[in-house]
C-alpha cells in the first residue's frame, strides 16, 4: 500500500490515486516532512477546495473490525481528514468513519476505527481535505489493520448458590463475543 509514500511511479506514491476534484487543489509526495524514511503525503487545502488521496479498494469482510492509523504534522490551518469508507459489490459507498486529526506542529498519531458493515465488499483509506478546512498537512505510516471478533465459548462450572438445574435440562454454558456474555 506504500504506507510512507516512497515508493514513485511518474512522480506520483502508487498504488494512492488523486481524486478527480477540479485540479486546484495539490496534494503529493514531499520531502520537507517525514515520520520514517524521507517521504510523506503533502495535503495542501485552499479556502474553497477540496482534495483527496486513497488507496485502491481492498476486499472488506462484513462484521471485521478496520483500523487505519497514521501519522500526521500540521503546516498550517486545519490538517486533512482520514476516512475508512466501506462500499458494496456495485461501487455504492454504504459506510464511513472518520477521524478530523489535531492541528499539531510535531508528528502526532491519528486513527480511526470502523466495523464493515453487512454488503461490504470493498473498503479504502481516504485522506480528505475538505472544503471547510483550509490547511497544509503532511501525513505519514498509513497503516490499515483488520481484527475479527472473537467468539469463545465459555461452561458454566457451577449453578449459582440456591439454584439446582432440573433433570434433563439442557446444560448451561454461555459464549463470549467481543467483550459481551451471550448467555
Amino acid at each position: 500500500m506504500n504506507p510512507s509514500f516512497e515508493d514513485l511511479t511518474g512522480g506520483w506514491p502508487a498504488p494512492w490515486t488523486l481524486d478527480p476534484l477540479p485540479k486546484t487543489q495539490t496534494a503529493g509526495p514531499s520531502t520537507a516532512q517525514a515520520h520514517t524514511g524521507t517521504r510523506s503525503l503533502r495535503v495542501e487545502n485552499a479556502s474553497g477546495t477540496a482534495v483527496g488521496v486513497r488507496t485502491p479498494r481492498l476486499p472488506a469482510v462484513p462484521g471485521s473490525q478496520y483500523t487505519a492509523t497514521s501519522w500526521v504534522y500540521t503546516e498550517s490551518g486545519e490538517p486533512a481528514t482520514m476516512f475508512l469508507e466501506f462500499f458494496n459489490a456495485s461501487g455504492t459507498r454504504i459506510g464511513y468513519e472518520f477521524v478530523a486529526p489535531a492541528a499539531n506542529s510535531t508528528w502526532e498519531d491519528a486513527s480511526v476505527s470502523a466495523l464493515a458493515p453487512a454488503g461490504a465488499a470493498t473498503l479504502d483509506v481516504l485522506i480528505y481535505g475538505a472544503v471547510a478546512a483550509e490547511g497544509v498537512s503532511f501525513h505519514d505510516d498509513v497503516v490499515l489493520t483488520r481484527s475479527v471478533p472473537s467468539e469463545v465459548e465459555l461452561h458454566v462450572l457451577s449453578e449459582p448458590r440456591g439454584h439446582t438445574t432440573p433433570p434433563g435440562a439442557p446444560e448451561l454454558s454461555a459464549a463470549w463475543i467481543d467483550g459481551v456474555v451471550n448467555a
